[in-house]
């Protein structure tokens, strides 16, 4: 039985070495079906140098080598005769006898050696079968022209059979790597020309279809070039006239236009365009043939699986691979905060669990104290038999009386000690010491577990923030941001027109569907040629208003980046004006009124807890936090989120401060309040008043906190004002908002900045001049610009 089990187990470790050996060798069976028909091909009715540069490849390979060129000998015998045989028969043993001398000698070629022994070998049986032939001087040119074909082609499909092979692991190929497998496969493609099934040509069929996956995949540039790179070969191998070249184009051409349309629009398509294209070319060329080959290449087409059409990306460049390269990391990038999100939330919640105050002594905790009181004071007495064993209950209940009138009365002595408990013991003094000083050690126990406990809360809610902050920022990431390569390609374009050399030029589209534009461009030292010629060329192409993010250059070894952004309709004036709370050196307020990037603008306020340096220092942290979150692209809630968490995280004392956010749009007008815990914000619109408020909480106290927009639509001429609890509560009782609305209503001025100085001079009458809140006051007034 052992034996038979034995043998099954080396069954099956045999089987499993067969089909790791089939997977080993799948690249050598590809390279050599290919062989077999790049043997076929005949350049000029007589040529075939890509047939040797295509076994050139495989020099140092070993039986590699030998079995390619076995194939591709035999393709040969199937389309050559005569002399012509023997030439590249006897080329094909020159290159072999090569591999085996050098190997013999254990001799290395580099990669760019390799092509030497073919090309030199393909040019001397040349000359050698001319010779003998007796042929003329153009037979000799032409030798001499084909091993120059056989050594150049060895470097321009080098990189096309080290794709086929796996060897190439590059998610996105460069445009090398792609005219390298297209002219590889269209050598195929030109071996098949001439083999027909069920008056089907193979060439049209694998033409057609590889046509419309390069259009479909790569857009109408790439399909036009395929098409005039297969119709090129083919008409160079005598199997096509030169109006396919032009069919084929302009129908790649067109089937990659249409590609947003679907399959089925790249098919239409590819058809019009080659049969109109067709009409006014040659309208012999179509045959029976060729229409049942594009029809069903068609058709196939359109049915292919879903893999395999997505697997062609892995050989197109969309013209944007560091693109690909990026959102291939940047999905990385995002999987892996996801995993640390996830792995400080379970840590979070462990340490949650371990979470538990006790705030009396337990059952358990007061009989532990009373066998010590008991173990301290009677071991040695002569009734501890008496008490402890004979009276136990009514000992016990005695010890546990004394507990209670100890927690009840904060001490224990014989003056608070009944008559008919100091009866029970002969030593109730030292009993009754005895029983207080251990109540207080247990108390203090249970004070250090607590403050232990509360530190592993701690603990959990900053690993719980923590993880927020990295799913926040994971969230962030995920979001695609669009490339806009047609307007790319416009805008280069014009530039050249206009003579102006740029180096790359890069659109994208943001999250709002605005443009952001960068251009490389050569220095203009100081002429500001951005700004006279670029900028009035952008707007032209693209239709849209930009201007440059930053006054200053982005200048650098030799080179400058112009970067653009879209001009906003809606601008504001800011002003602020503020006042320390009265014998404070400092105030507590923090504000900011920021332009962002993406056009937006930000008008921020903050109360810190009380007043001085450490209120500044909270609100500065909460102003900090929401101009770089912002900035950097996050939304306001998930800020909003993460200042809070930031906040939580940073002490275990209270430490919070209030939060006060306008971010208005500078390209539709629309804003967005958010309150947390602040003073009501006032909007003057004409002669009418009116208020935004919320009520919340102040940040940084609740681990969740529910966040509220108001959103309002700004109009020309709007002010916004912004104040902190130092002006709406300047008195309580009747003074609040109340006075801020009458005081609005009747100012005769829009100029933000008296409008700032003047509310705090009110502020300080009404209070008395006596400051005693710190005072901080916004104004914007909005514009739009014509």
């Amino acid at each position: 039985m052992d034996r038979i089990f034995l043998t099954e187990r080396q069954e099956t470790k045999k089987e499993k070495n067969i089909l790791f050996a089939l997977k080993k060798e799948a690249p050598t069976f590809l390279m050599s079906a290919m062989g077999l028909f790049i043997g076929r091909l005949a350049l000029f009715g007589f040529m075939n140098p890509v047939a040797i540069a295509f076994i050139s490849l495989f020099m140092g390979r070993g039986y590699k080598l030998i079995a390619v060129a076995f194939f591709t000998a035999i393709g040969m015998l199937t389309r050559f005769n005569g002399i012509y045989i023997l030439k590249y028969l006897s080329s094909i043993m020159l290159i072999c006898a090569a591999e085996f001398f050098l190997g013999f000698f254990n001799i290395k070629l580099g990669e760019k050696i390799r092509a030497v022994p073919g090309a030199i070998g393909i040019a001397l049986m040349g000359l050698l079968f001319s010779y003998i032939g007796k042929y003329n001087a153009y037979y000799i040119f032409m030798s001499f022209l084909e091993g120059i074909l056989a050594l150049a082609l060895y470097f321009i499909i080098l990189e096309g059979s080290s794709i086929l092979e796996g060897k190439n692991k590059k998610l996105i190929l460069g445009n090398e790597s792609i005219i390298s497998l297209a002219i590889l496969l269209g050598a195929v493609l030109a071996g098949v020309s001439d083999i027909y099934i069920l008056n089907i040509s193979l060439k049209y069929l694998f033409s057609s279809l590889l046509i419309l996956l390069t259009a479909y995949k790569g857009g109408g540039a790439l399909g036009s070039a395929s098409g005039v790179l297969i119709g090129f070969i083919l008409t160079l191998t005598g199997y096509a006239n030169y109006s396919l070249v032009g069919i084929l184009s302009i129908g790649g051409m067109i089937a990659g236009l249409m590609k947003d349309a679907g399959k089925l629009g790249s098919v239409i398509g590819f058809l019009c365009g080659g049969i109109i294209t067709g009409f006014y070319l040659d309208i012999s060329i179509f045959d029976k043939s060729l229409l049942l080959s594009v029809f069903l290449a068609s058709i196939i087409f359109y049915v292919m699986p879903k893999n395999i059409r997505l697997s062609t990306n892995a050989i197109i460049n969309e013209g944007a691979s560091s693109i690909l390269y990026a959102d291939k990391s940047r999905e990385l990038s995002v999987e892996r905060l996801k995993g640390f999100s996830q792995s400080f939330k379970r840590l979070g919640d462990t340490f949650n669990l371990l979470y538990e105050k006790n705030y009396t002594l337990s059952q358990k905790d007061i009989s532990s104290l009373i066998d010590d009181v008991a173990a301290k004071c009677c071991e040695n007495c002569k009734f501890k038999e008496d008490c402890w064993e004979i009276n136990f209950y009514s000992t016990y209940q005695m010890a546990f009386a004394l507990l209670e009138i100890r927690e009840k009365e904060g001490y224990l002595s014989l003056s608070n000690i009944p008559p008919d408990l100091q009866k029970f013991c002969v030593k109730m003094d030292s009993f009754s010491s005895a029983i207080g000083s251990y109540f207080e050690l247990y108390k203090n126990n249970i004070s250090w577990q607590n403050k232990i406990a509360e530190s592993r809360q701690l603990v959990s809610s900053q690993l719980t923030g923590l993880s927020n902050i990295i799913d926040k920022l994971s969230d962030e990431m995920e979001y695609e941001f669009k490339f806009v390569t047609e307007a790319e390609e416009a805008i280069l374009n014009e530039l050249m027109k206009n003579n102006i050399d740029a180096g790359s030029v890069l659109v994208m589209e943001n999250r709002a569907s605005k443009y952001e534009i960068s251009i490389d461009l050569k220095p203009c030292n100081g002429k500001r040629s951005c700004t006279r010629q670029i900028i009035p060329i952008i707007n032209r192409v693209t239709g849209r208003k930009m201007k440059k993010e930053v006054a200053q250059c982005y200048a650098k070894n030799g080179s400058c980046m112009l970067r653009l952004i879209e001009e906003q309709k809606y601008q504001f004036i800011n002003a602020v004006a503020s006042s320390a709370k009265e014998g404070s050196l400092s105030s507590g307020d923090s504000h900011t009124t920021l332009e962002l990037k993406n056009g937006r603008q930000l008008l921020a306020l903050s109360d810190g807890m009380g007043s001085g340096k450490r209120a500044k220092a909270e609100s500065e942290a909460s102003i900090s936090l929401t101009e770089e979150l912002l900035e950097s692209g996050f939304d306001i809630e998930t800020a909003i989120d993460m200042i809070n968490s930031v906040l939580i995280l940073k002490s275990d004392e209270d430490s919070f401060s209030t939060l006060d956010i306008c971010l208005a749009d500078g390209f539709d007008g629309s804003a967005q309040f958010v309150k947390i815990g602040a003073a009501p914000t006032f909007i003057i619109r004409g002669k009418t008043v009116m208020t935004v408020e919320a009520s919340a909480l102040p940040i940084g106290i609740l681990k969740d906190i529910d966040v509220k927009i108001s959103k309002r639509k700004l109009k020309d001429g709007d002010i916004i004002v912004m104040v902190t609890d130092g002006i709406t509560e300047i008195k309580k009782g009747s003074l609040n908002k109340d006075w801020i609305l009458n005081f609005l209503s009747d100012l005769k001025s829009s100029n933000p900045d008296f409008i700032a100085q003047s509310l705090i001079k009110e502020a300080i009458f009404l209070s008395d001049n006596k400051i005693k809140d710190d005072m901080t006051v916004i104004v914007s007034k909005v514009w739009v610009r014509p």
